[in-house]
């Protein structure tokens, strides 16, 4: 698990106006890895959001997801 994340995640971080907004996908396949505390959603690029599940947890695809 490189840089905390699952095998085969891969994450892209920012620091844009004291905030700290992430890249992050799967380039093969699919994956799930736990949200930051303060995260509630994800934006996608086609700037569509989705609630963090109830578990905790945000679905990664190959298709990047800018996380707020």
């Amino acid at each position: 698990m490189a840089a905390g994340l699952p095998d085969g995640v891969r994450q892209c971080r920012f620091d844009r106006d004291g905030t700290e907004p992430a890249v992050v996908w799967a380039p093969a396949g699919t994956g799930r890895l736990p949200a930051p505390r303060h995260v509630t959603g994800v934006r996608h690029l086609d700037d569509t959001t989705s609630p963090v599940g109830a578990d905790g947890m945000v679905g990664v695809t190959a298709l990047p997801a800018p996380t707020p």
